[in-house]
Order: C-alpha cells, then sequence, then structure tokens
C-alpha cells in the first residue's frame, strides 16, 4: 500500500472514530494547535466550559456517597430506579437544588 493511500485510511478513521466518540449534546473544549496559542475567545469557551464540569463532578461525588455508583448494586433490580430516585432527592435535599 503507498504512503498516500496509507495517509488516506487514517484520516478517514480519525474522522469516522470522532463522529462516532462524540455524543450530539457533548461540548468539548478547544484545545491548541502545535505552536499556536489559543485566541481569548477559545480560553473563555474552555473556562466556561470547566465551570460546568466542576459542578456536574461534585454532583456525581455527592451521589459516590450513598456507593449505588462506585459499588455493586446488591438490591433488587426492579429497586434500582427507586433507589436512584431516592438518592437524587436525598442529594438535592441536602444541597439545596430543588
Amino acid at each position: 500500500m503507498s504512503q498516500e493511500k496509507a495517509k488516506t485510511y487514517s484520516a478517514e478513521f480519525r474522522e469516522s472514530a470522532v463522529k462516532l466518540a462524540i455524543h450530539q449534546n457533548s461540548v468539548l473544549p478547544i484545545k491548541k494547535q502545535k505552536g499556536k496559542p489559543l485566541s481569548a475567545e477559545d480560553k473563555a469557551h474552555n473556562k466556561a466550559l470547566s465551570k460546568q464540569r466542576v459542578f456536574i463532578e461534585h454532583v456525581n461525588r455527592r451521589c459516590k456517597i450513598f456507593r449505588i455508583v462506585k459499588d455493586v448494586y446488591r438490591g433488587k433490580h426492579k429497586n434500582y430506579s427507586l433507589t436512584w430516585s431516592l438518592v437524587a432527592a436525598l442529594v438535592n435535599l441536602r444541597y439545596g437544588n430543588i
């Protein structure tokens, strides 16, 4: 296989992999290109995204305290949804998100 064909295949593979990996509602930070700094607008975008992500990570941590996320759920399968609802309600009640 020639190098040009190999480059074409690898570029096509990367494009298809990126399309498959990114969910339609996900927002990714903007990364700087080699040798080029990020613009002020890009830095502001990344900063705003970081603030959202930190808030969500704190909520995840609060839910993990109840161990339903990080351990194997040992209750009945039919009660899993109810258990999650109770954990979410307790987290919301404790941290005033209601």
